[in-house]
């Protein structure tokens, strides 16, 4: 897959250690999620988030991207593929600055990074936290449907969604 192509609308990057600040102030424009899916946003977590993987994927396997508009990043992607097996790519985060949000540009966007998924792979997983009426809304409407798997953790309970590609 190349990362380049998952957009014709932003520009597709890697996100770099150089550009911790335009991400921690794109999430720091949703706290809503915040409230859902702790902890807050930080130099830290960002640094985890971008190499955090399950246990058997690779580092090879995973994609920490940004989606930029001219400057400004408009979305960050967490991509991870194999996961959980060869057919399935998982969306371990997918957040669209707040100005960006309520113009069908994050549906779009979706759109576009699953038509070029498709190309490698058969389904895609998320997970989403029961409580976050929004994001559920938001991937029902991008057809990803409960898969029945409900995982718990310390913080808020999440249920895993999948999209059939």
């Amino acid at each position: 897959m190349i990362p380049a192509h998952l957009s014709k609308h932003f520009t597709v990057k890697v996100i770099e250690d150089k550009d911790t600040e335009a991400v921690l102030s794109l999430m720091r424009s949703n706290p809503q999620y915040f409230r859902h899916c702790p902890p807050e946003p930080s130099e830290e977590t960002i640094a985890h988030d971008r190499i955090a993987l399950p246990p058997r994927n690779v580092p090879e396997d995973k994609y920490y991207l940004g989606f930029w508009d001219g400057e400004k990043l408009a979305a960050v992607l967490d991509l991870i593929v194999r996961c959980p097996n060869h057919e399935t790519a998982f969306i371990g985060f997918l957040m669209m600055d707040f100005a960006y949000q309520g113009k069908g540009i994050g549906s779009s966007l979706i759109e576009e990074i699953l038509k070029e998924i498709a190309k490698e792979y058969r389904f895609v997983r998320l997970m989403v936290v029961i409580t976050n009426e929004q994001a559920k809304h938001f991937w029902s409407k991008n057809h990803f449907q409960p898969t029945g798997l409900v995982l718990t953790q310390p913080d808020y309970t999440v249920e895993i969604l999948e999209r059939s590609l």
